[in-house]
């Protein structure tokens, strides 16, 4: 019975040994990677819609550098796809602070605000913050008529 005890104690430890080292293996991979083969294999997740590998990727390329707007408007991006509309909303604002797409961003967040996130002022917010990069926007427009109609019926 000792042995038997023995046995599977020693199984059990090579099977944990060999399981961490495949996870270590794994961050290698993904540390050794250059920071311009990141931004490639995102991208290409990105535009392919594995907006869950891309997250990630998009994540450590923040962390490498977090200056450029781009990866925040796609981390956004891809959140939001993954229905974390409301974790995606600093990564919009960010972009926004970084200069990267601010009307997009500005009428994503409103857009969010006025249908999932149901915050009427922050989306009457947004949408007036894109209709001041982009007055002819008549989506905006369209969208703000909308909820001043409904908030007309609320009252």
């Amino acid at each position: 019975m000792n042995q038997s005890v023995v046995r599977l104690f020693i199984l059990i430890l090579n099977i944990s040994i060999i399981g961490c080292s495949k996870v270590d293996q794994k961050k290698e991979v993904a540390v050794s990677m250059s920071f311009e083969d990141l931004k490639i294999k995102a991208d290409k997740y990105y535009q392919a819609d594995d907006y869950e590998n891309a997250l990630k990727l998009y994540t450590d390329l923040i962390y490498q550098d977090s200056s450029v707007g781009e990866f925040w408007y796609r981390r956004g991006y891809s959140l939001a796809q993954l229905n974390y509309h409301e974790t995606s909303v600093p990564d919009y604002l960010k972009s926004i602070e970084l200069d990267y797409r601010r009307y997009d961003s500005y009428y994503t967040l409103g857009l969010y605000h006025a249908t999932i996130l149901r915050n009427d002022s922050l989306a009457h917010y947004y949408l007036n913050k894109a209709l001041e990069l982009k007055p002819s926007s008549s989506e905006v427009n369209d969208i703000l008529k909308t909820l001043s109609n409904s908030d007309e019926v609320n009252i």
